[in-house]
């Protein structure tokens, strides 16, 4: 019954619950498989993520651990939330909302003091106090003194920041290699940036001299030597000196991986190799990167997996398929998902509602409990 509107207030002061309490029942539960399909680990947890230098981050009720390979509890479940190790250390956020670095023994390496963190990168990790941003090392300290208003992982010997209203590329050490006077600064690929400012995009080197003349509307990362751009309303492939390879064509391209490009013309996919070569026409409703040498592929609504000389490996008569990691990957039947080997066979059959891909040769699976 609603309460009267002249019905007083009081101070009367609510308990609420603990927020470790404040998790629902899973009744499905997570476990990890081998590449027989064996259960390796008992699926008794709530949530599981991937194996990550050995170790893997578990949840059991409202608390965040680790197991080893063989599914020991190797770091007792206890915390907030927890990150998979990198670079020999993980993030972890305390009950008290303060994030610090454990070991893989559980220490403490660097203690939780901060606001938020991100992973280690090239042996620095951004931190945050406030609204103050850092990179520290791997004792705690603060690695250079630079006033950065936002931070970015490091990547291959560099990281963008932002300083006041343009971003910077700086080094390791903190030095400026590019300075911070861009709208938009990306990853170093193949010794060159890809920049904008004002409202083109263009390439510079590492000592902020422009690659080559010549801006563009939108432009890619350089790959392998080579990247997609454009200038007008389609899309071409230039080398490192600017110079035209493959000639404004299609709608869109994007690096593929294994040196081949993926190519759209009126809403359908294929690849290209360097030169322009077409080793696949536009005609799948979708195509994804390559991994390990194979792709995903969709056609007449179902997927299926092509290889890089454009053979396909598999018809399209999967629901969904995920890439190849491990030797492995994911295809979803009427059944379940399972996974198949570069053969196009079926490895380990469609039995699981939820499974993610191998790593550090285990899966995790989610076991139904009907």
């Amino acid at each position: 019954m609603p309460a009267c509107q002249n019905e007083p207030v009081t101070n009367e002061k609510v308990e609420l619950p603990d927020i470790k309490e404040d998790y629902f029942d899973q009744p499905n539960k997570w476990g990890y498989i081998n590449k027989g399909g064996r259960q390796i680990v008992e699926a008794k947890y709530d949530e599981a993520r991937n194996f990550s230098e050995g170790l893997a981050v578990i949840r059991y009720k409202s608390n965040w651990g680790y197991i080893n390979r063989k599914g020991t509890e190797v770091i007792k479940p206890q915390y907030k939330s927890a990150w998979a190790f990198k670079e020999g250390l993980a993030r972890i956020l305390t009950w008290e909302n303060k994030m610090g670095f454990i070991d893989a023994s559980g220490a403490w390496v660097i203690q939780p003091t901060f606001d938020n963190l991100e992973d280690f990168s090239n042996g620095l990790a951004i931190s945050k106090k406030g609204a103050v941003f850092n990179y520290i090392r791997k004792d705690g300290t603060i690695a250079f003194d630079l006033e950065i208003d936002k931070a970015w992982n490091f990547e291959n010997g560099y990281a963008k920041i932002k300083s006041g209203r343009y971003l910077g590329l700086i080094d390791t050490i903190g030095k400026f290699i590019l300075p911070a006077d861009y709208k938009k600064i990306y990853s170093v690929k193949d010794g060159l940036v890809r920049v904008k400012k004002e409202d083109a995009f263009y390439f510079v080197n590492l000592k902020n001299k422009r690659a080559f003349a010549g801006e563009f509307k939108l432009a890619s990362d350089f790959n392998e030597g080579f990247a997609a751009v454009k200038t007008n309303d389609k899309y071409s492939l230039i080398n490192q000196k600017g110079q035209t390879v493959v000639k404004e064509k299609y709608d869109k391209i994007w690096y593929a991986g294994e040196e081949l490009w993926v190519i759209e013309q009126d809403a359908k996919f294929g690849f290209i190799d360097n030169q322009g070569n077409e080793i696949m026409p536009p005609k799948l409703e979708m195509l994804y990167a390559f991994d390990e040498g194979i792709a995903g592929y969709q056609l007449d609504k179902l997927w299926g997996f092509v290889k890089t000389d454009g053979t396909f490996l598999t018809p399209p008569h999967f629901g969904l398929v995920w890439n190849f990691k491990e030797g492995f990957a994911r295809a979803a039947f009427r059944e379940g998902i399972g996974f198949i080997n570069k053969d196009g066979e079926i490895i380990l059959a469609p039995k699981y509602g939820e499974v993610r891909d191998f790593s550090e040769g285990l899966a995790r699976v989610q076991i139904r409990n009907n």
